[in-house]
């Protein structure tokens, strides 16, 4: 899913955004784009031969959806902290009177846990503003294609930390992304 969004997004762009692309940036999406699809594909049909699920495709129109829409309010904001602000502002009173009507009985774990939650929230919210920032001043397909670079981030995470296999599939789509 993450792989085929900044094609997406890229399109999405040109398209409602009016960015535009040189030949060396759309090779530089296609490599992401295509490491990161290599990375991700694990089911064979059976004759053993590697398959696209579609459902990941659906998945990626979302994220690029999401990621147009983000460009579109900062550039039209001219703030990306204050387009941020009020689209988390918004979510947060939308969302917790169910929330926390869902998860009454859970209350004394919540506030046991407030304080980590509240500082892997506030890196979170940080991390995506420096994403929005980006957005305001740079061609979004870049910034969708770069942002996949995390995906290597995570395998190697996983392969050092975990012991997960890393294998020549994730080597070999690691490898097409960073050129």
């Amino acid at each position: 899913a993450r792989g085929t969004a900044p094609l997406f997004s890229a399109l999405w762009a040109g398209i409602w955004l009016g960015d535009q692309l040189n030949f060396a940036g759309v090779c530089a999406i296609v490599c992401i784009a295509g490491g990161t699809v290599w990375v991700g594909i694990r089911n064979h049909d059976k004759h053993g031969k590697r398959v696209m699920p579609w459902l990941p495709v659906f998945v990626a129109l979302a994220i690029s959806g999401y990621t147009i829409i983000d460009a579109f309010g900062v550039r039209q904001s001219g703030n990306p902290a204050a387009y941020y602000a009020v689209c988390m502002t918004c979510t947060a009173v939308a969302m917790a009177p169910l929330t926390l009507w869902q998860q009454r009985p859970h209350l004394s774990d919540i506030v046991r846990a407030l304080p980590r939650a509240s500082i892997i929230g506030a890196l979170s919210f940080a991390s995506y503003l420096i994403v929005l920032w980006s957005y305001a001043s740079t061609p979004v397909s870049y910034v969708a294609a770069t942002r996949e670079i995390s995906i290597i981030i995570a395998g190697l995470a996983g392969w050092l930390w975990l012991k997960e296999p890393f294998g020549a599939a994730r080597t070999v789509g690691a490898i097409v992304m960073s050129l």
